[in-house]
């Protein structure tokens, strides 16, 4: 499994390449009112250290901490990076895809977390960045 601060660097790598899109955030540089809100949205899971913030909503948001993701859209839902093994649009057509909000995340016992984030290029930043951290777990063993 790779290093929590490994995972933290390559996010952060990944995002430094061009500006962020609208409704994503580092969770470094977000008001303290949001960080409190996060921290207590996500009180009790492993998610680790967050990272990126998806979304402006208390009510509905996606935090890539350096451990997991954790999405609140109605209920909390989150999903280690060692137990992913596929990750999918809900949307089959290919001009669904940029409205969709959520990501079918599958974990390797198969079962499935529906991951959310707002619809464009945000949730597909969301995608690209959760397919790299899957692979790095891969290639790691874990």
């Amino acid at each position: 499994m790779p290093d929590p601060e490994f995972v933290t660097d390559r996010i952060l790598s990944r995002l430094s390449k061009q500006p962020l899109p609208a409704g994503v955030q580092l969770f470094s540089t977000a008001e303290e009112p949001v960080r409190a809100a996060v921290l207590a949205a996500l009180e009790g899971t492993d998610i680790g250290s967050p990272v990126v913030i998806f979304g402006q909503s208390s009510e509905r948001f996606t935090v890539l901490g350096d451990r997991a993701v954790a999405s609140v859209a109605g209920r909390l839902r989150t999903c280690l990076y060692g137990e992913i093994s596929d990750i999918r649009p809900t949307a089959q057509r290919s001009e669904e895809k940029a409205t969709q909000e959520f990501l079918h995340v599958i974990q390797r016992d198969r079962t499935e977390t529906l991951i959310w984030g707002p619809p464009g290029l945000p949730i597909f930043t969301l995608w690209n960045l959760l397919l790299m951290i899957q692979r790095l777990h891969s290639s790691s063993g874990g």
